[in-house]
């Protein structure tokens, strides 16, 4: 995730798949993205999607993590 003052892109492996930029939502109107947050890695197994998880599936199971990179532009 690529996050601006005035836009945010999401993307997967060097891919943008959606963007949201400030002025997209009226001048005057506060953006929902304008205050602190938290990074949460969540290892969320089934659910309504992808759908039930298949008697097959190993369990446990593990997140493996190789690096998260939070920076800011000066």
């Amino acid at each position: 995730m690529e996050w601006d003052r005035n836009r945010i892109t999401w993307s997967v492996d060097g891919h943008a798949y959606h963007a949201d930029r400030r002025a997209s939502h009226g001048a005057g109107r506060k953006w929902v993205f304008d205050h602190d947050f938290y990074l949460l890695l969540n290892l969320a197994v089934g659910g309504e999607w992808p759908g039930p998880v298949p008697k097959s599936t190993p369990f446990p199971v593990r997140m493996l993590t190789d690096w998260v990179r939070v920076y800011e532009h000066a």
